[in-house]
């Protein structure tokens, strides 16, 4: 059923192994065989037939997948993920706020709040936040790069962001909101800029 759910997802998510969903194909595999078992109290030769059907199944994909294994999921470059160890245990031991490319983000997955890149919405800021962008350099869903860079540049520029690192296709920030803001807006590629949110009873602040 939750497989299911994930494949009906509407929009460009259609049928992504999210990781809510990791349960379900580590312990599937483990039901189908005693599914099996049960099946072949009863029914031996349809339990083998399901069995035969379902090694063949898993052959097939594995021999789909498997030579596409490091070019499609493995994309982030030794020197690059050794840039980010040292940032992570370095840089994100105080702050608890953060942004980074989807396809690094799971690395922070530890922080309070972590958000994918780019955002192109309205999200909350809580005190001094971190971004991680890594254009090119990972499993991202967009296939430009060019939304990351209009962040970097945004991020260097309007924003006043302090460049943190950078180094092998990595870009780490650090930014500190104006007094009153509570949100910002990053660009999409689109925006001229990021447009940033007022606290409750403050005007409106752009950098």
């Amino acid at each position: 059923m939750v497989a299911l759910a994930d494949s009906l997802f509407h929009g460009v998510l259609f049928a992504e192994p999210l990781f809510q969903s990791l349960p379900v194909y580590v312990v599937l595999p483990a039901a189908s065989v005693g599914a099996l078992v049960w099946i072949g109290r009863w029914h031996q030769r349809l339990a083998l037939a399901l069995a035969a059907l379902i090694t063949v199944q898993a052959i097939a994909w594995a021999a789909i997948w498997a030579p596409r294994t490091p070019h499609q999921w493995l994309r982030v470059p030794s020197t690059a993920a050794a840039l980010l160890a040292r940032v992570q245990a370095r840089a994100f031991q105080v702050p608890r706020w953060s942004f980074a490319s989807q396809g690094v983000v799971g690395r922070f997955s530890s922080r309070t709040d972590v958000r994918p890149l780019p955002a192109p919405r309205n999200v909350p800021v809580h005190g001094p936040t971190w971004f991680v962008v890594v254009p090119a350099e990972g499993v991202e869903r967009r296939k430009s790069t060019g939304e990351a860079m209009t962040v970097i540049g945004q991020l260097a520029g309007r924003l006043h962001a302090t460049l943190i690192a950078h180094g092998q296709g990595v870009w780490v920030f650090r930014w500190s909101p104006p007094p009153g803001v509570r949100s910002v807006t990053m660009p999409s590629g689109r925006d001229a800029a990021p447009r940033l949110g007022p606290a409750r009873g403050q005007r409106a602040a752009t950098c």
